[in-house]
């Protein structure tokens, strides 16, 4: 352990012919490097995976083939060897424990997204009394033994004379190893040749493999997902039982591991867990918007059509490349959002506004209205990223204006703002409304519940768009209405923009005061 660690804190500048000289020679012929001081000790600092990357990519100047031995430990640097390797062999005795144990090796590393190509199992010490068979074995752990080495009764004693190979070179566990090395070097030295397959998703993968987003490959293993699960009975169970969602998400991660495992030939984890990422967002989460709805630089999310999405940052509006992989996965996702709020879009009611779990407000449109294809748009809602001192500190008021406006919601004055469409209306309701006493009872009342009110009594209403059958309204008129008889102290009305003008300025002028909206 002392060599090795006085190898990794210089293993970037190292040569490959010096790291040759830390080396212990093994009668075998091989090289022998230790990894660690063994099982029980302390690994030092110095022991990192990206020092063990540079050590390993400089022994590959210098030799054909590194064997690394991890032991039964998985850890960020068994992770990193098992990224530089081109095979994992996993070894399983014929009994139940170890069987067991298998079991939760290969489901780890298919959880991690290691190409099942690369990973063989070894059977060791078959034949032995009382040992489960290789058959059962197989069927246990759901995939084929690659070799199986027999039991020798008399190992310890032969080992003492040398190995396997050397010494006993006609000996069935030395034809079991051979027959491992030799399908490890064939098929270094074939340089895996992609399979011959007909199937689209090796297709779209042949075709379109040099371009960065693989558009067609991802929708051809979307598309093999969708045959193999049935997502909307899937959807409706998780969201009655949402602490089944973790346990979906690992079955269908699974599955998509699957999928590239048996319909492409792609090993590269990195490539693997890009297209399993970007699947698994369009199979459970919202495809394309994910990574739009977690960047905080992005204000607004507008998308045409499924092949044309727009961004607001900074006020400025950009195209972007991303899209959706057609017509159909656009109206899967705004499914998706309207219908856990208990909304419906469909050619009889082709608009619907909503919520995100996050508050973004959302607004959808489809044929026959949109011309064009099903359109989008996310106003996003960012918390308490803006504030006072936000205000103060980009120029848009002054500490004045701050404590005239905090004395003007402490007189309780009727306060209406005005302005156009995203010049942050709503965002300074918000702030105004953190001037309200705390010991005071508001009721706010919106189309899509953005409005994040800091006090304790608060009472939030929202509107309900017509069921199919036209029937089931309910207005932000008529809970402006409703909440008059709710003992408010104030009122807070998200956007006054039809027909609640008039019971809004009645309920300031009949005893309300202190109300706020905007308009």
């Amino acid at each position: 352990i002392k060599r090795m660690e006085s190898i990794l804190p210089s293993a970037q500048e190292i040569s490959p012919s010096i790291l040759k000289s830390f080396f212990t020679p093994h009668p075998s012929g091989i090289a022998v490097l230790a990894l660690s001081g063994g099982e029980h000790s302390q690994p030092s600092d110095s022991l990192n995976p990206s020092a063990i990357e540079a050590v390993l990519t400089k022994l590959q100047v210098s030799y054909d083939f590194i064997i690394a031995d991890i032991g039964m430990k998985y850890c960020p640097i068994a992770e990193k060897i098992f990224d530089l390797s081109t095979f994992i062999l996993l070894p399983v005795t014929p009994d139940y424990l170890s069987i067991h144990q298998m079991k939760r090796d290969l489901n780890l590393l298919r959880g991690r997204n290691f190409s099942k190509e690369m990973i063989l199992v070894v059977a060791n010490m078959v034949g032995k009394d009382n040992g489960i068979h290789t058959d059962h074995m197989e069927q246990q752990l759901e995939r084929s033994i690659s070799v199986s080495i027999p039991y020798d009764n008399d190992a310890l004693s032969k080992l003492t004379e040398g190995t396997y190979p050397a010494s006993f070179p006609r000996h069935a566990v030395t034809k079991a190893f051979e027959k491992l090395t030799f399908h490890i070097v064939n098929t270094v030295h074939a340089g895996f040749h992609p399979k011959a397959t007909d199937s689209p998703v090796h297709k779209a993968e042949s075709e379109k493999k040099s371009q960065p987003d693989m558009d067609e490959l991802k929708l051809a293993i979307h598309n093999k997902l969708l045959e193999s699960i049935d997502f909307k009975k899937l959807d409706t169970e998780v969201h009655n039982a949402p602490e089944k969602m973790e346990e979906l998400r690992r079955t269908v991660t699974d599955k998509i591991s699957e999928i590239i495992d048996t319909e492409t030939s792609i090993r590269e984890r990195p490539v693997r867990d890009k297209i399993l990422q970007e699947v698994l967002q369009e199979a459970l989460g919202l495809g394309p918007l994910e990574d739009l709805l977690a960047d905080s630089t992005i204000s607004e999310i507008m998308v045409n059509r499924w092949d044309q999405i727009y961004l607001e940052r900074d006020g400025k509006l950009q195209k972007i490349g991303k899209k959706f992989l057609s017509e159909q996965h656009l109206m899967n996702i705004i499914g998706r959002i309207v219908s856990p709020l208990g909304k419906k879009i469909d050619t009889s009611t082709p608009m619907v506004d909503a919520r995100l779990s996050d508050g973004s407000r959302v607004h959808a449109i489809i044929p026959p209205l949109a011309i064009n294809g099903a359109s989008l748009t996310i106003r996003k809602f960012f918390g308490d990223r803006i504030g006072v001192q936000e205000l103060i500190q980009s120029g848009t008021v002054n500490k004045q204006i701050v404590e005239f406006f905090k004395a003007a919601v402490l007189a309780k004055l009727n306060i209406l703002i005005s302005g156009g469409t995203g010049t942050g209306k709503t965002t300074f309701l918000n702030i105004l409304s953190r001037f309200i006493p705390s010991d005071e009872r508001i009721i706010t009342v919106e189309d899509s519940a953005e409005l994040r009110l800091q006090q304790p009594h608060v009472i939030t209403l929202e509107s309900r768009s017509p069921n199919i059958e036209g029937k089931g309204e309910i207005t932000i008129r008529d809970l402006v209405k409703n909440c008059l008889r709710m003992r408010p102290d104030r009122i807070v009305v998200g956007e006054c923009r039809g027909a609640e003008a008039l019971d809004m300025l009645q309920a300031m002028n009949t005893g309300h005061d202190g109300s706020l909206t905007t308009i």
